[in-house]
């Protein structure tokens, strides 16, 4: 699962910020996909944008707990 598709998910659900659309995947991921490829799921997850939000160290995150998700949508857009 991409980055986008889970701000697009947590959209369609009504949730509003970027750490309820990563959390929202978490909690719900043992329903939308098979055991075997859990870790492939998430893998891509942060490969694709999660990274930018949990992102410690030097360089700065590019998204907070309460950046909005048509924010981080329009910069995955770029």
């Amino acid at each position: 699962m991409t980055f986008e598709q889970a701000l697009e998910i947590a959209s369609g659900c009504g949730l509003s910020t970027v750490e309820e659309a990563v959390k929202n995947i978490d909690i719900h991921a043992t329903q939308m996909f098979a055991y075997d490829t859990l870790q492939q799921e998430f893998d891509e997850l942060f490969k694709t944008g999660a990274e930018d939000y949990y992102r410690v160290g030097e360089t700065p995150a590019k998204y907070s707990s309460d950046t909005s998700i048509s924010i981080a949508l329009w910069r995955s857009a770029k």
